[in-house]
């Protein structure tokens, strides 16, 4: 735990990080296995994290977290409202006024922090799938972390529907990645589709940056619909 490698907080964690763990993840792009023992402790400091920002500067620091927990788990203004007895107006001000002080709080106070914990969580340098967040830090938090980021807008932490993954830091790289693809052919098989990855992975300023052919292959993916081994650009089956 963090206590018994006298860390008490993810930004010591981060400063310790390269003594206490490089040599168990060097040269490995799959960081789960190997970062399961601080799991733990990751998740209940991004807990800490979320719960603080959602009840901030809140004399019913409850009613806050309380009402984006169960928003982001998909229930009604007013299914939450008859838990509490209060009205689905109520709720939904409870609801505005908790985002607005959590989004205020992202982005002057935490936002390197929560940047820094999801990065070092991620197989991949710029993003952190949503899927694996779930696996890591469970279903409850991963939806209440989506939930906020949903709303939030800055240009080095958003949550992207379309590929149902988190960007972290400067995303610039997508939209290149994304007009490279609509130059691709309208149709192509599944084995083009490594070759179409791997020549925009190995373009400079993606090599940079550490986007990997799996990556790209995702967006791609993405795109086109596929039947059998032929992928379709999306657009045209409108």
């Amino acid at each position: 735990s963090l206590k018994n490698l006298n860390i008490i907080s993810i930004s010591d964690l981060i400063k310790r990080f390269d003594d206490q763990v490089y040599n168990l993840i060097k040269d490995d792009t799959n960081l789960e296995n190997k970062l399961a023992f601080l799991c733990d402790d990751i998740r209940e400091e991004l807990k800490e994290i979320l719960y603080f920002i959602t009840s901030y500067n809140n004399p019913k620091k409850l009613n806050h977290y309380f009402v984006l927990q169960h928003r982001s788990n998909g229930l009604t203004l007013e299914s939450i409202g008859n838990k509490i007895n209060v009205t689905r107006e109520r709720i939904r001000q409870i609801e505005k006024k908790a985002l607005t002080n959590a989004i205020s709080l992202l982005n002057h106070r935490l936002l390197f922090e929560i940047k820094t914990i999801l990065k070092y969580l991620s197989r991949y340098q710029n993003v952190i799938y949503v899927d694996q967040l779930y696996s890591l830090i469970g279903d409850e938090l991963a939806k209440l972390l989506i939930y906020i980021l949903d709303d939030f807008e800055n240009e080095h932490l958003t949550y992207n529907e379309n590929y149902n993954f988190i960007l972290i830091g400067d995303f610039d790289w997508l939209n290149q990645i994304e007009l490279l693809v609509q130059e691709l052919p309208d149709k192509f098989s599944s084995v083009e589709l490594n070759s179409y990855s791997t020549r925009i992975a190995e373009m400079d300023v993606f090599k940079y940056l550490s986007i990997t052919n799996d990556l790209i292959e995702d967006i791609i993916k993405k795109n086109y619909s596929v039947k059998g081994e032929v992928f379709t650009k999306s657009n045209l089956n409108l």
